[in-house]
């Protein structure tokens, strides 16, 4: 956030705040802003009023001014004061918490950026705390990189606010010590309290409270409270804990809120069945952003007599690498005598496998052929034989070689 502003001379120091009673930040604005006589004289803050149409009234005859100023004489605040008034207009938004998230999380919320991307001010690392992170959107500087405004003049104007330039959260009737609390952390962290109560609203009739990280997530994936509840549901169920605060798995609302997908969307019961299965949260998330329910880890594990989350295992392998069998076309591996349903080659191995073919594969569909086709075959010459005989006599790219 803004500094509080050096006073100058003939300016009234701002009012003493206490922590939590901070002035609005509602139009009309009161604020005061530097302002230069002529050329050659010291600049002075002066007020000025930002209406609730956006204009500015600064005290000066500003016909007047404009005439001076094409004299060669005039205020400098008035130019001034019309040119960053766009980026100011966007700073006041992020400060009253009406332009949505401000912060992004790559990496499922281990590390923050400016959802407006990165300039010079920023970290190259992000941050580590999504409430800095968001702090350093709203800062006046980081505002006037990003909109390409006069940084000393857009500085200037937050810091005239005074204390203002720093609102707290507003109190909502009727929250608890609990939400309360809640509320303060999300505001901190760049979110309304309105979108805080649209968030905890299922979950408060589940009996549930989110914590920050989850409000986070939901704000950016977009994920539906209540299919993040019914997924939390069916892993108690599974493991036949008790539902409310006590019986939820650390960080289980926020590891759902961050990762729905449009098999989820699709089908809202397919995360509870995967989760069913005691996969690995990083297959089971995989295999769901790449369209796999969890019947295919079934269909995988009783071909090879594996356990379901065994073969979700394999099966994430493969589309890790960006291939995408069937999972009868891996079931059916089982034909050619391994013992153990086999991982993917390298993306070397299919390149030579195409080379030799002539092939120039390049879908996910083509380099899967090729790849369960070296798997069947054991080496990359054989399945090039195999390959180029199912081709001369029509058979199907995937047979065992005679």
């Amino acid at each position: 956030m803004s500094r509080r502003p050096t006073r100058a001379r003939g300016v009234p120091p701002a009012p003493t705040v206490t922590p939590g009673h901070a002035p609005s930040l509602a139009l009309p604005l009161e604020a005061t802003f530097p302002c230069r006589p002529a050329p050659q004289r010291p600049s002075r803050r002066h007020p000025i009023v930002i209406t609730p149409d956006w204009a500015v009234r600064t005290g000066h005859d500003e016909e007047l001014e404009r005439i001076a100023a094409a004299l060669g004489a005039g205020v400098s605040c008035i130019d001034a004061l019309a040119a960053v008034l766009p980026a100011f207009r966007t700073w006041w938004l992020r400060a009253t918490r009406q332009a949505g998230l401000l912060v992004r999380s790559d990496d499922l919320g281990r590390h923050w950026h400016c959802a407006d991307g990165r300039c010079g001010c920023c970290p190259a690392t992000g941050f580590a705390d999504p409430t800095a992170a968001a702090g350093h959107a709203r800062e006046a500087r980081h505002v006037a990189a990003t909109t390409g405004a006069s940084r000393i003049h857009l500085v200037g104007l937050v810091a005239g606010l005074g204390a203002a330039a720093d609102p707290a959260a507003p109190a909502v009737p009727d929250a608890g010590p609990r939400r309360a609390e809640l509320i303060r952390r999300a505001w901190a962290a760049g979110l309304a309290p309105a979108q805080v109560a649209a968030s905890c609203a299922p979950f408060d009739e589940a009996g549930l409270d989110p914590d920050l990280p989850c409000l986070l997530a939901l704000a950016q994936t977009g994920a539906d409270p209540h299919w993040v509840l019914a997924s939390a549901a069916a892993t108690h169920a599974q493991q036949s804990r008790p539902p409310g605060p006590a019986g939820e798995p650390a960080g289980l609302l926020a590891r759902l809120a961050w990762t729905p997908t449009e098999l989820d969307r699709r089908d809202p019961g397919a995360r509870g069945r995967w989760l069913a299965t005691g996969a690995r949260w990083a297959d089971l998330t995989a295999l769901s952003a790449a369209g796999y329910p969890a019947a295919a880890a079934a269909q995988v594990g009783a071909a090879w007599g594996v356990s379901e989350a065994g073969a979700a295992q394999v099966l994430a392998r493969w589309v890790d690498s960006g291939l995408r069998p069937h999972p009868a076309q891996l079931a059916a591996l089982r034909d050619a005598g391994l013992s153990y349903p086999p991982g993917p080659p390298g993306p070397a191995a299919v390149d030579r496998l195409a080379g030799l073919l002539g092939a120039s594969p390049t879908d996910a569909a083509q380099r899967t052929e090729l790849a369960l086709a070296i798997a069947r075959h054991g080496t990359i010459q054989a399945a090039a034989v195999a390959l180029a005989r199912a081709r001369a006599t029509g058979g199907r790219a995937g047979q065992r070689s005679a």
